[in-house]
């Protein structure tokens, strides 16, 4: 067997120890260091870089702090005088925890490979929806046009992405409904053209799979795409199943069904940015829309809840993919801190029942504020 050291948080800890086990690994963690988000247990780390016939030491972060991590380290090494070399944990783990899906050879990266890359990115083909759930987060019950996302505009912001980023791990088309767009095939095809190391899924609540395609189910498969199916309520999840599995599709859905989303925003614009975004569950969403990139979809997508509404939420932010001041390997820090919309998301959200074909909305519907304060 293989030895290595870890460090980082329990939950990615207990993924690489389920991730070894699935997949058969000649890797034993020989030793482990659990660090907190202030990394206050540093004595730890001091032991471990003297760990003997270690084959590297692995840096499992489920926070955006695997750079903070490897400093402490590199740091106690120094201070060792030891050579310890590192290597950072796929970060696809986090986000999809079906190891089926993965590729066990990508599941230790050096850190050229990380720095140059983002972890996450989704992207909507349109912002229409066959389902309109209430508060939708990405507002696709409100949109009161066809909108489709324009396959050559969208084309040249994945290429300008390219030019930025070596690899985005996790890709994840979206809607709205990706398949109410008949070009769905011809944007899974480019994404695995433009990003062929990419884990690649498309996001639907399945309502729609019986009306799809041959050409595009057989777009997917070629591309080794995985579909990602929402259960609501109203799904048919069996039937679902037996249409994916009839395809010979790649797929995961999910266990439980949604009965409730959360009402996110506040229309005062006046929380706390840091905590709002500390607590935020969407920060790591990253969104690519319309020649701009932002930490989550509500700053490039609130025009629809200003247009429905008659606001004027001033959202400053949404990094333009464009920019001179733009170049490689800045997106990851970019992406992952507060920016000015965070002041309109809440710091304590408020549940509301799931209710689908909403077309009929109110402001309480997204506000906690409530129905009294913001009731147009």
């Amino acid at each position: 067997m293989k030895k290595i050291g870890v460090v980082g948080t329990e939950n990615m800890l207990d993924l690489l120890v389920r991730a070894l086990e699935y997949f058969e690994s000649d890797y034993k963690i020989e030793q482990r260091v659990l660090v907190d988000g202030e990394c206050r247990d540093t004595e730890k780390i001091h032991e471990i870089v003297m760990m003997s016939d270690m084959e590297f030491l692995v840096i499992a972060s489920d926070k955006e702090d695997y750079f903070l991590y490897e400093d402490l380290v590199k740091r106690a090494a120094d201070a060792k005088e030891r050579e310890v070399k590192i290597r950072f944990l796929h970060p696809y783990l986090k986000y999809i925890h079906h190891f089926h899906l993965f590729d066990y050879e990508k599941l230790f990266l050096d850190r050229e490979d990380y720095a140059n890359s983002i972890d996450y990115l989704e992207f909507h083909v349109t912002d229409n929806c066959n389902l309109n759930c209430k508060g939708c987060a990405h507002f696709s019950n409100i949109v009161s046009r066809k909108k489709n996302t324009d396959f050559h505009s969208w084309e040249k912001d994945m290429l300008r992405l390219k030019e930025l980023v070596d690899n985005i791990y996790t890709i994840r088309i979206m809607g709205g409904e990706p398949f109410l767009n008949p070009e769905l095939g011809k944007f899974v095809a480019k994404t695995r053209e433009i990003f062929p190391q990419s884990m690649i899924h498309v996001v639907s609540n399945g309502m729609l799979l019986h009306k799809v395609s041959k050409d595009i189910f057989q777009t997917i498969r070629a591309n080794d795409v995985t579909i990602d199916i929402s259960y609501y309520p109203e799904v048919d999840r069996d039937k679902v199943v037996e249409i994916l599995e009839a395809e010979n599709l790649k797929y995961r859905v999910s266990t439980v069904s949604t009965d409730e989303f959360l009402k996110y925003m506040n229309l005062k614009g006046d929380s706390d940015i840091s905590r709002a975004y500390a607590c935020c569950d969407f920060k790591e969403c990253h969104f690519l829309y319309e020649g701009k990139v932002s930490p989550c979809a509500f700053p490039l997508l609130v025009k629809y809840f200003n247009e429905y509404f008659h606001e004027s939420l001033d959202i400053r932010c949404g990094i333009d993919l464009y920019s001179p001041q733009l170049e490689k390997g800045m997106l990851r820090e970019l992406l992952n801190r507060p920016v000015d919309a965070c002041r309109y998301c809440a710091i304590d959200k408020e549940p509301i029942p799931w209710e689908g074909h909403c077309l009929d909305a109110d402001r309480s519907d997204w506000c906690v504020e409530g129905e009294k304060t913001w009731k147009g």
